[in-house]
């Protein structure tokens, strides 16, 4: 959706966002779900380009709380979600990086 709607996606991504980040905070959301929205958060950062940045601070404290995560390292399914939630969390950094690049910041 965001690579078809490119930079028109900034009309949506208040809403989006806000709806994405409690979707995150929703106890009875699966946790397989997870991933994919903090994956999404990079879709949208190279979708909508520098407008990103008044996201960053929410996303960046979402990013690091998810990163700090710990596991059981004896539960194989819990270990299967804690890479699937890397994953994710890489990919939305890497879409945050790409959408941000050439902002000017001297502005």
């Amino acid at each position: 959706m965001c690579r078809t709607f490119g930079a028109e996606m900034a009309n949506f991504s208040d809403k989006l966002m806000d709806m994405l980040v409690a979707a995150l905070s929703d106890q009875g959301l699966h946790q397989s779900v997870k991933p994919s929205i903090l994956s999404t958060f990079g879709d949208i950062a190279m979708a909508i380009g520098p407008v990103y940045t008044k996201y960053l601070q929410v996303v960046i404290h979402i990013l690091k709380q998810a990163s700090e995560a710990t596991v059981d390292k004896n539960d194989y399914e819990m270990l299967d979600y804690f890479n699937e939630l890397r994953e994710g969390i890489l990919e939305a950094y890497s879409g945050i990086v790409q959408g941000l690049k050439g902002e000017d910041t001297a502005s």
